[in-house]
C-alpha cells in the first residue's frame, strides 16, 4: 500500500458504509482541519471507493480542499470489507481513564481548545460527575489489597499499571491517587523506620485503614 494524494472528486462513498456523520461531528472535523490542517490519510480502493475516512472527506469538501492523502488498498473484496468494519469497530475496544481525560479537557477548556476535541462544557461537566461518583478506579476491588500475605507488595496488588510504573491507590470514596511505584516504596520505608514493622505490612495497614475509615489523616 502506497500513500498518494488524490483529488476529492476521485473519492466515492462506499455503499456498504454503515456509519453516518451527523452535522455535530462534521463541525468538529471541519474545525480540526482549520486549526490543524490535514494530519491523517484515508483509505480507498483503486477505483476511489472509500474504506476509511468518509467523515473527514466530507469535511474536506465542505472546507474547500481540493485533494486529500490516501492509502490505496488493493486487497480482495472480502479483505476490503473487513478493513472498513475493523477501522470503525476496533476503536470501540479502547478504554478511557475518565480522571485523566477530565484533567486534559479542563486544561484544553482553559486554553480555548476543547471544541476541537468534540467535547463541550456540558460533556465535561458530565464526565466530572462520573469521576466524583466513582468509588474506585476501573478494575480495582478492595480484595486486591493483600490481607494475609505481608510479603506481597501493595504496589503489585493495588491496581498497578506496570507499563506506566504507576500504582492506583484509593483513599476513601473521592480521593483516587496515582502514585509512582518508587514513591510507594519510599512511603513504605518511612513507615518501616517510624514504627519498626515490615514496610509493606505497614503500608497495607495504612491503605486499608484509609479505605475503610478506621484511619483518618489530620
Amino acid at each position: 500500500m502506497n500513500l498518494t494524494k488524490q483529488p476529492l472528486t476521485w473519492y466515492k462513498d462506499n455503499p456498504e458504509n454503515y456509519r453516518s456523520h451527523p452535522p455535530e461531528q462534521q463541525a468538529v472535523l471541519q474545525e480540526s482541519l482549520r486549526r490543524f490542517g490535514v494530519f491523517r490519510n484515508v483509505v480507498a480502493r483503486p477505483d476511489g471507493t472509500l474504506l476509511a475516512g468518509h467523515g473527514i472527506i466530507a469535511a474536506a469538501r465542505a472546507e474547500g480542499l481540493t485533494e486529500f492523502p490516501c492509502v490505496v488498498f488493493e486487497g480482495t473484496d472480502e479483505e476490503a470489507r473487513a478493513l472498513m468494519v475493523a477501522d470503525n469497530e476496533q476503536a470501540r475496544l479502547a478504554q478511557d481513564d475518565p480522571d485523566q481525560l477530565t484533567q486534559l479537557l479542563a486544561s484544553l477548556q482553559d486554553d480555548g481548545m476543547m471544541q476541537v476535541t468534540g467535547h463541550d462544557d456540558a460533556s465535561l461537566a458530565e464526565l466530572l460527575e462520573q469521576v466524583e461518583a466513582q468509588a474506585a478506579p476501573t478494575g480495582f476491588h478492595p480484595d486486591m489489597i493483600p490481607r494475609d500475605d505481608a510479603e506481597a507488595t501493595a504496589t503489585r496488588q493495588v491496581g498497578t499499571w506496570e507499563e506506566r510504573d504507576k500504582s492506583v491507590v484509593t483513599l476513601g470514596r473521592y480521593a483516587t491517587v496515582f502514585i509512582s511505584n518508587a514513591t510507594i516504596e519510599r512511603i513504605g520505608e518511612a513507615l518501616d523506620a517510624a514504627y519498626g514493622g515490615g514496610a509493606e505490612e505497614c503500608l497495607i495497614t495504612l491503605l486499608r485503614g484509609l479505605s475503610d475509615g478506621s484511619i483518618h489523616l489530620g
